[in-house]
């Protein structure tokens, strides 16, 4: 049912003059030690690993780590004090570890979260201890060039009583069915592969991007979503269940190069969540890569609303988050980065879920950092009942030494 949505969305006005409900506030950055170190990162909460009680931070920065080199490296920092708990440090060129990162709740016994992060480069996927930051187990397939740079974790999948993961196989080729892609199930506890998610028919591309959504079949588990490109160009996302991997929804998405799959929390408000589509490149009126937003619902697939950025570049919806209740009225929000808005000044915009409104901007103080270009919810860490956010800047220059490390940058609406 979405006949919730002309209430909340038919006057949404995404860049008109609104009220703004609260201010963005920086209460803490972070900045890296090296040239680029936080390079095409990736922020994800990991779980808890450092024994406060607070679920902690896990940055995949794949281009960082000799420039020329991209090695890649994951950082995890406390989501309490925002220190540095460790670093993983990529060991060979052209690894890109942390192409992406995925928390797995504690899978060693240890009483810590533990973790995955990807290294496309070197087609490798290593399982990292979140205690120790020391290497598991690894697994690798060297016929896969891209293998292992999309990831998500799944309940127990093998009945061993541990959680299990995905890993996209974006170049596996299906002759019999013509088409590429797949999405591998691998076991939580040695890695090892249990089976393999055929790609539709006639299809590219199934799993290249793989995101966790909202629990769209009612089992109390949130379910795995990923997008796909049919034999007529056409862009689908298809939903699958975490407890037995069917698929239970399959919609047809815009057709500008979407990039951008996420859970939007539960917009129309009939009791399932809502997907975000975003295409940052799209083109608007004739304007080059000024980007649009699409909201789907989560119960049928149709389209919510539409939301389009107004400048050149400002690539609207390059990151965006949701499922996240930013003003305390009850209603989920949305968060949406534009990180070349203007002059290189990065917005972040948020979003009323119950009114459909512009609540507050934030804009970059630092042109060309790139802000924006991943975010994740932390909770409400420092005790002001705000849930906190998380967002990175990739080339954020630090003003202790002027070097462009990057950063991360912890804020809230107040």
């Amino acid at each position: 049912m979405i006949y919730q949505v002309p209430i909340l969305f038919a006057a949404l006005a995404p860049f008109a003059a609104a009220q703004t409900i609260g201010n963005w506030t920086i209460h803490q950055d972070i900045f890296g030690t090296d040239l680029y170190e936080m390079g095409g990162s990736v922020i994800k909460s990991v779980g808890e690993i450092d024994g406060d009680g607070h679920d902690d931070i896990m940055l995949g920065a794949p281009y960082s780590e000799h420039l020329l080199n991209y090695t890649g490296g994951v950082f995890l920092y406390s989501g309490l004090t925002h220190q540095l708990i460790h670093h993983v440090p990529g060991t060979k060129d052209d690894q890109l570890l942390g192409m992406d990162v995925q928390g797995m709740g504690d899978i060693d016994g240890d009483g810590h979260a533990d973790f995955l992060a990807g290294s496309p480069g070197v087609s490798r996927i290593g399982f990292y201890s979140g205690a120790a930051g020391t290497i598991i187990y690894e697994q690798e397939d060297l016929n896969q060039p891209w293998f292992r740079d999309s990831l998500a974790n799944i309940p127990d999948y093998d009945g061993d009583g541990v959680r299990d993961f995905l890993v996209n196989l974006q170049d596996e080729s299906w002759p019999q069915r013509n088409t590429t892609g797949g999405i591998a199930v691998h076991s939580g506890i040695n890695g090892d592969r249990i089976e393999v998610i055929p790609p539709p028919w006639n299809s590219y591309s199934f799993g290249s991007t793989l995101e966790e959504c909202g629990d769209l079949d009612g089992d109390g588990n949130p379910d795995v979503m990923m997008k796909f490109m049919a034999a007529d160009l056409s862009n689908w996302v298809v939903v699958h269940s975490s407890a037995n991997l069917q698929e239970i929804l399959r919609f047809p998405i815009m057709d500008q190069s979407p990039s951008l799959i996420t859970d939007a929390g539960d917009l129309n408000h009939d009791g399932v969540n809502d997907i975000l589509v975003a295409a940052p490149y799209a083109e608007i009126n004739g304007k080059k890569a000024v980007g649009r937003v699409v909201l789907h619902s989560g119960n049928d697939g149709s389209e919510l609303t539409t939301m389009d950025g107004t400048v050149e570049n400002e690539m609207f919806g390059y990151s965006a988050l949701g499922n996240v209740d930013l003003d305390l009225d009850g209603y989920t929000d949305l968060i949406i980065a534009s990180p070349r808005y203007t002059w290189g000044v990065s917005l972040i915009r948020s979003y009323s879920g119950r009114y459909g409104k512009l609540m507050s901007t934030y804009r970059s103080p630092d042109p060309g950092d790139f802000l924006g270009i991943s975010m994740t919810a932390l909770g409400d860490t420092d005790g002001d009942g705000y849930t906190e956010i998380a967002v990175t800047a990739p080339y954020a220059v630090d003003p202790a030494n002027g070097l462009a490390t990057g950063a991360i940058f912890i804020a809230d609406l107040d």
